[in-house]
């Protein structure tokens, strides 16, 4: 239809086509040749509107992937171990971290001062205070067994989402109300840290390491880490 438009229009514009039959003709064929070009173009115009409007669907998140995947890259991490959460969803984090040997471990959780923002989530889920406090410990117990506890850090402020930079790697997805936040593998998403979403969450990462305190500080606030580091 768009070359048939076009070949009208051309018509119509090309005088010395025309001629060949008449001025009197000329008028009528470029005329008529022109209408249709332009009703043509009109109706291609309105149909792709009508379609546009109708058939947008979703597009699939390029940036999203599953808890198994990150799981992997902790793993695999041999440079650079960053992480911000509140805990760790899994015991056996510690261990696995410290196993891979990276050069570059840094572990940012929750802090319990007093002015910490860790209240209000834990609230929101229904968690009590020292169970939330024996996650803490639980995430950490390892470092703290291995001599270890100068790799994590506590931080007491806004926590927009967790972030977990894996050599060139960033996984970061943000904290439900009510729910963990590796509940739903759609909540995760993945970037590389030489983009600009990635580099913008490992920031947020570096914003955070440097406005935590450090594990002896926490233990004015975890009965838990307390008792950790008295009896190592």
């Amino acid at each position: 239809m768009i070359a048939i438009a076009v070949i009208l229009w051309a018509i119509a514009m090309t005088l010395d086509l025309c001629l060949v039959q008449g001025p009197s003709m000329t008028a009528k064929l470029c005329g008529l040749a022109e209408k249709l070009s332009y009703a043509i173009f009109v109706s291609l115009l309105v149909r792709w509107t009508i379609v546009g409007f109708e058939d947008v669907r979703p597009v699939d998140d390029i940036y999203r992937t599953t808890n198994s995947v990150l799981n992997a890259a902790i793993k695999n991490a041999k440079q650079r171990i960053w992480i911000l959460e509140t805990w760790f969803t899994r015991d056996g984090d510690a261990g696995k971290i410290i196993e891979t040997g990276a050069n570059d471990i840094r572990v940012v959780l929750a802090s319990f001062g007093p002015e910490s923002q860790i209240f209000a989530r834990i609230e929101g889920r229904n968690i009590e205070v020292t169970n939330a406090q024996s996650r803490v410990y639980s995430s950490i117990s390892r470092f703290v067994d291995e001599g270890k506890e100068n790799l994590v850090k506590f931080y007491s402020k806004h926590y927009p989402a967790f972030v977990y930079v894996l050599d060139e790697e960033v996984f970061w997805g943000s904290f439900p109300i009510n729910i963990d936040s590796h509940f739903h593998d759609y909540l995760i998403q993945r970037d590389d840290i030489s983009n600009e979403k990635g580099a913008f969450w490992a920031d947020q990462f570096n914003l955070a390491w440097q406005k935590s305190h450090s594990f002896e500080k926490e233990c004015d606030y975890n009965d838990y880490l307390k008792k950790a580091a008295e009896q190592n």
